[in-house]
């Protein structure tokens, strides 16, 4: 140490004293500019993440989605859709996240690998009611995600039946009427 607890209570010297203390100004003045780096640093990073975020958003909106899975469907069955871009961009599947939420549940749903700039997708429902879709690329949604998608109580096919005189016979120049029974 340049001075000890001793020498400033027994014998203070003057210049030492002046010299310890000019170590203190530079090391206030050297924090300082320490700072004002760390800051500027701080700032380019900010922008640089900011300049990243636009470029994924910008990628995100050119990607469209369309089908059942985002405009609604039935509970308990596939729920397609299909992702293009119109643009000819293209993206890894990996980078895609497709979350379905309602009251009740969250589905994750799935994307099959398609011819670059298209791809199809699916997700399922098990309950009723009003589920919010969000298809996401590299963390940023697509174009109108999230979807708002209504999902019906869907027939049961087991229980579901026919009746009707078309059933029975038909010909080529007639009406066969029939009666389609939907049952869930």
């Amino acid at each position: 140490p340049l001075l000890d607890a001793a020498d400033i209570v027994k014998e203070p010297d003057e210049h030492s004293m002046m010299t310890y203390i000019s170590y203190f100004r530079e090391y206030v003045e050297g924090e300082g500019a320490r700072r004002q780096k760390e800051q500027e640093a701080a700032r380019r990073r900010a922008e640089e993440e900011a300049r990243r975020k636009k470029a994924a958003q910008e990628r995100a909106a050119k990607w469209n989605a369309a089908g059942p899975g985002v405009t609604g469907g039935f509970a308990r069955r596939w729920l397609p859709f299909e992702l293009t871009n119109k643009s000819g961009d293209t993206a890894d599947i990996d980078l895609f996240t497709v979350v379905c939420r309602s009251r009740d549940e969250e589905v994750n749903g799935e994307l099959n690998h398609g011819t670059g700039n298209s791809m199809d997708g699916r997700w399922m429902a098990n309950y009723t009611g009003d589920y919010e879709v969000s298809i996401l690329l590299d963390g940023e949604p697509i174009a109108n995600s999230p979807f708002n998608v209504n999902v019906k109580e869907g027939a049961v096919a087991e229980k579901s039946y026919c009746e009707g005189p078309g059933l029975l016979g038909a010909r080529d120049d007639q009406v066969a009427n029939f009666t389609v029974f939907a049952r869930d």
